[in-house]
């Protein structure tokens, strides 16, 4: 969420640097220009989460463009995710964070396309859970209990899927106590990997349409009961030990969960 006290733009970003260009791309509209430009400042850090954009007037004499043109591409950015728009208050950056590395239970192309969409993770909640499940049954008895991360896991502003994963307190009990933004944007299984040169080599996936449970419900700003497919996955390092497991929950969407698997001879 944006936190109060909203600040502004980052200072050494220059909106006049989107300035209304006659040498733009024959066919491409004046909104989408603007889109764009704001849209990768977004992406390369260059405008920060949470940094409120100047008002559409004052971002039309910056920039150049008309202020239907501003208007147009503030709703494009807003309905892809980019940005917040709050009644009252203005336009801002929204906290999407950086892009996932490799994901592998998030992977998503549109339906004429086999290109990943890109992935931007947010770390809602963390605490040890001791009560049964799933998660239990993969992982073991654990005295200390499970350390379970709730995550936001936004696929290029079209929609969210939930993530909730469960790690041995004994082993990764420090991820409880690391700042988010060490967590926001990072894949753990690469982080389990650089921290503890633990390595997965196999992961068992369950796929089934179910009911979205209320509790993930609210990971994913969803109706609670409603039809969604439901993943659990297993990864396993060497010694077929398991390391983690993950429940996640998937909206229906018309873009398709790319899922590759290695076959042997």
């Amino acid at each position: 969420m944006i936190q109060r006290g909203w600040p502004m733009s980052t200072p050494e970003f220059s909106f006049a640097s989107l300035t209304d260009s006659a040498a733009a791309p024959r066919g491409v509209a004046k909104y989408e220009l603007l889109r764009q430009g704001l849209a990768l400042a977004i992406e390369q850090g260059r405008l920060a989460p949470g940094s409120r954009l100047p008002a559409e007037l004052q971002l039309a004499e910056q920039t150049k463009f008309s202020l239907g043109t501003v208007q147009r591409a503030l709703r494009e950015l807003a309905n892809d995710g980019y940005v917040e728009r709050r009644q009252g208050h203005g336009t801002f950056v929204a906290e999407r964070g950086r892009v996932l590395a490799a994901p592998i239970h998030s992977l998503f192309a549109r339906p004429d396309s086999t290109d990943p969409l890109p992935v931007y993770t947010r770390v809602l909640a963390r605490q040890v859970e001791k009560g049964p499940g799933p998660w239990r049954d993969a992982l073991g008895e654990e005295p200390e209990g499970l350390l379970r991360i709730d995550r936001r896991v936004d696929i290029d502003g079209r929609f969210l899927v939930a993530n909730r994963t469960y790690l041995a307190m004994s082993r990764f009990g420090h991820f409880l106590e690391l700042p988010q933004e060490q967590l926001d944007g990072r894949n753990l299984r690469k982080l389990m990997f650089k921290t503890y040169g633990l390595k997965v080599v196999r992961i068992s996936q369950r796929m089934r349409v179910a009911r979205l449970p209320e509790a993930a419900a609210s990971l994913m700003q969803h109706e609670p009961g409603a039809l969604v497919m439901e993943i659990g996955a297993i990864a396993y390092i060497a010694g077929n030990t398991a390391i983690y497991y993950q429940s996640i929950w998937v909206p229906p969407t018309e873009e398709s969960l790319l899922v590759e698997v290695a076959v042997g001879l």
